[in-house]
């Protein structure tokens, strides 16, 4: 099955809560699992109704120098064994949020790169001062 990145879109996403928020944004992305828009989505692509609560990630925010995403399946063509890993400078929510390219890696399975598409965006974003790192 090829991943669809435009599910996860649909999706809403916190960075930077204060310890005191958590509790609060947890269930705002429950409840963006059923908003009308990504309901909408799963029709129009016959996936099942209702759909399953979303699962909620909480880590701890750290200053990075780098960060991104990782596939272990070329999350367009659905092909294994090649790794697909894409990065930007600083915090990752740039690149999630498609307002910058990462330098995009392909590796196999050997650690071998077998390509590398450079991004000219070197804009760091960083975690938020004042904000507990959750």
């Amino acid at each position: 099955m090829v991943f669809n990145t435009l599910l996860l879109d649909n999706l809403t996403v916190f960075l930077n809560v204060p310890i005191a928020d958590v509790v609060e944004k947890v269930i705002a992305v429950w409840h963006s699992g059923f908003s009308d828009r990504l309901l909408t989505y799963r029709q129009e692509h016959q996936l099942p109704l209702p759909p399953q609560p979303p699962a909620v990630l909480i880590q701890r925010m750290v200053q990075a120098d780098a960060a991104g995403v990782a596939f272990s399946a070329n999350p367009v063509t659905g092909q294994r064994g090649v790794a697909i890993v894409s990065a930007v400078a600083g915090l990752g929510d740039r690149l999630v949020s498609g307002e910058c390219e990462g330098e995009t890696y392909q590796v196999d399975r050997a650690g071998h790169v077998s390509h590398l598409q450079v991004s000219h965006s070197h804009l760091k974003a960083d975690l938020q001062p004042g904000y507990s790192q959750i």
